[in-house]
């Protein structure tokens, strides 16, 4: 990685999960998306979501429900963190970034 730290296949796996993601997700559907039969324990994941996080290649947002979603930095988005809004949906609550 670019940034000086180790490529460890669960930050690989994170990182790609929410690359394909077409919208932002919790910790939970996160989990159920790494590859089947991948145990990654729970604290794991949380470390390597704010280790993404730290590092600007994701975010973190909090809906009405109190949950953590977390989502790809776009290209170009990575220096300045949250510059973009983001719309959560008032029936289903999925979150996106606008």
């Amino acid at each position: 990685m670019a940034l000086g730290a180790r490529a460890t296949r669960t930050r690989i796996d994170v990182l790609a999960t929410l690359i394909a993601a077409e919208r932002a997700l919790t910790h939970h559907e996160i989990e159920a998306r790494l590859e089947p039969g991948r145990d990654v324990d729970r604290v794991t994941l949380y470390r390597v979501l704010d280790w993404l996080t730290a590092q600007g290649l994701a975010h973190k947002l909090s809906g009405d429900d109190r949950v953590w979603r977390f989502s790809l930095t776009g290209q170009g988005n990575a220096a300045s963190g949250h510059a973009h809004a983001h719309f959560q949906c008032s029936d289903c609550g999925k979150v996106i970034c606008l």
